[in-house]
Order: structure tokens, then sequence, then C-alpha cells
């Protein structure tokens, strides 16, 4: 078991120790990555509360209304959907939830009081849809309790209620009006996936205590994003931003694969006009890298990526800016790889590769002869088909 992974292990295991974590996993020489703990411990759950619903079950609030009124405590097996536009339902009302197996989900929550849930103990996901809401106030206590989290609302613009919240399982930011995330200033751990889409407001988009994502790490359709940084990453599934329009640069420079079975790397910066800086991790040879660089005309800065040892597949198509590819040691493809119309000089950073499964195209690269491209296509074993040409202006 290589260091990375054992590391990724212990940190996943965070997921199951409540906010509190361990802090000797902590760096001691990383400042920017300081660990955060909640304070106090989580109130066990009463194993005699009355188990209510089955798994897939929706539960509106009137209904959970009702079941409060017996004064027993509820543990609420499937889901429960609360609507803030009924003047006759407050979340007071759920008093009687210690847990919601399924998801919460709050409707037009402006109106609510979010400190009435402050009794919930245990939330499989907790889903924030509203256009008027401002901030979280309230949650400070509830978001150490939430294994999945995704908030959604034009007009909110204050996160500092989820600063203990060290560990989540997903994470989902949709549009609202946060200029960055340092209301997650804590946040360490991601069992599952981290989504941000659609920030108009959001600019800078660093996690800097963030060290594991399971998952991808995803940000796109965010048109106001400038910066990225997740200096602290040191697992993920993927990490991909694509089609943000003022997105410059993406730094997460000790980034590898988090060892899943039957996975790729997914690392795509694709359709990001004004990007001119990636910095990654140089990965290893644990998961095939899938690298898309699809216009993003202006990026002229990669680097990592070293410790590859397999593509999936290779897009590098109208990035006309950048002139050096970092150099990749994979020896195979299993699926396409596509250079075209870019701005390398030079197919040196492929030079071990002799084994491409799906088609190569190597097509209008202006600094590329045709005799370099024909003489690298001659060099490898192609499943699929071979298309050299209108290379070298």
């Amino acid at each position: 078991m290589n260091q990375d992974f054992r590391r990724a292990t212990q940190l996943a295991l965070l997921v199951l120790m409540g906010c509190s974590g361990d802090p000797s996993l902590t760096d001691g020489d990383n400042d920017s990555a300081a660990f955060v703990p909640c304070e106090g411990e989580a109130a066990p759950l009463d194993p005699n509360a009355q188990q209510v619903g089955q798994e897939n079950e929706l539960y509106s609030g009137e209904l959970v209304k009702a079941l409060c009124e017996s004064g027993e405590v509820v543990d609420v097996l499937g889901s429960i959907s609360f609507n803030g536009l009924d003047e006759d339902l407050k979340l007071e009302h759920l008093s009687c939830v210690q847990s919601v197996a399924g998801s919460l989900s709050l409707h037009e929550a402006t109106e609510l009081d979010l400190a009435d849930l402050s009794g919930l103990l245990a939330v499989g996901s907790l889903v924030i849809d509203d256009g008027d809401l401002t901030t979280l106030a309230g949650l400070e206590t509830v978001a150490p309790a939430v294994t999945d989290l995704s908030i959604d609302g034009d007009s909110l613009s204050d996160l500092s209620a989820l600063q203990c919240a060290n560990t989540l399982g997903t994470l989902i930011i949709g549009g609202t009006g946060v200029t960055d995330l340092s209301g997650f200033s804590g946040l360490r751990v991601l069992s599952g996936r981290l989504r941000v889409e659609h920030g108009v407001a959001l600019e800078d988009a660093t996690l800097p205590t963030l060290e594991s994502v399971v998952g991808d790490v995803e940000l796109r359709f965010s048109a106001g994003l400038t910066r990225a940084s997740f200096p602290a990453l040191v697992t993920a599934g993927g990490v991909e931003l694509y089609e943000n329009d003022v997105l410059l640069s993406v730094e997460a420079p000790l980034v590898g694969p988090m060892p899943t079975e039957g996975s790729v790397f997914d690392a795509n910066f694709g359709w990001n006009p004004m990007l001119e800086t990636v910095v990654l991790g140089e990965g290893d040879a644990s998961m095939p890298l899938n690298l898309t660089l699809t216009d993003s005309p202006a990026l002229h800065i990669l680097t990592g990526l070293g410790g590859f040892r397999e593509l999936a597949t290779l897009d590098i198509s109208g990035t006309t800016a950048l002139r050096e590819m970092p150099p990749l040691a994979v020896t195979k493809a299993s699926g396409d790889v596509l250079i075209v119309a870019s701005g390398v000089t030079s197919l040196g950073f492929l030079s071990d590769l002799r084994t491409v499964g799906g088609s190569l195209t190597i097509t209008d690269n202006l600094n590329l002869t045709q005799g370099e491209c024909e003489a690298f296509a001659a060099q490898v074993t192609v499943g699929g088909t071979v298309t050299v040409s209108g290379n070298g202006g």
C-alpha cells in the first residue's frame, strides 16, 4: 500500500468520526491547511426512537408535524420535503426528528428559522433551494450531522455557518451569490464528489484545507470564476473544470488519483477560453489518465501528470498557445488520441507511447512537421483509424 493511498484511507475514515476528526493527521508544517475542529462531541442517537416510514418514502412537512404531536423522538427512514411558503409550517414542527436517513429538502426557506433544526443528529442529505435566502445562519450545529449537502440560491452570500463541516459526502453548490468558498474553511474530506456550478458571483474557488475527494472535483458553468486552488488536495477521483468563461488558473500541485478499481482519473480543462495555467500533481500508475484540453486557446502552462503510465483518452484540440506538454510516461492508450490544431512544438511528450486502442488523429498542427507526425504514427500500434494530415502549415 503506497503512502498516498494509506493517507487517503485515513482521511476517509474521518467521515465516520464526526466533525472532531483527528488532528494528528494534519501535516504540522502546512499552516495553510490548519485543521479546524468542531467544539464538543455529537450527542448519541436515542436507540429507543420510533422509526417511521420506509426507504424512498417521501414525507411532507405536514405529515411530520402530525407525527411530532405525539412528543416521541422519531427517526425518519425516508425523506422529508418542507416548503417554507406554507404559513402553517415552521421548522420547529420537526423538533421530534433526530435523524433523516434520506434527504431533508427545504424549499423557499427564507421565512424559516434554520436554528430550529439544531436537534437533528444525522441527515443523509440536506438540500436547500431558495432564491431569496441570504445566509445559512442557524446551521452551525447541524452542518457536522449532514452527510451530503446541496445548496442553491442566487441571493445566498454567507456560508460561514458551514465552517464546522470538516467531513461531508457529496457537496454541490449551485447558483449562489457567494464570491468565494471561505465558508468551507474547515473542509478536509469528501467521501463523494465536489460540484460547483452556475456561480455567477463566484470569483475564487479556493479550498485550502481540502485533502481528499473520493469522487471528482468539478467546477463548471461559472461565468465569474477566475481562480481555483486546492493546495492541500492529495487524492481525488478526478479534477474537471470546464466551460468557465473567465477562469485564468487552476492549482492542485499535490493531487493524484484516488485508487478505485475500474476507474480513470479525469483531468478535464476544456472550453475555458481565458485559462492560462494548470498546475497539477504528478499522479501515479494506479489509474489511467483521461486528459482533455479542448478549446482552451490561452492555455500555455501545464505541469504535472508525469506519474501516470496509461491513458484512457487524450484530446488536445484547439489549444493553440500550449507549446510544451509535460512529459507523459504512458506506454498505451485504451481509447482515442487526438492532437488537432494545437500549438505543441514536439510529440516528444508521448515518446513512450506504443499502443492506441482507439483512433489516432494528428492534424492541422502548425508547429509540427508532417514528417515528424508520420514517423510518430508509424511507431504506434493503433486499433482504430489513423489520420495524419495538414501539419506544418
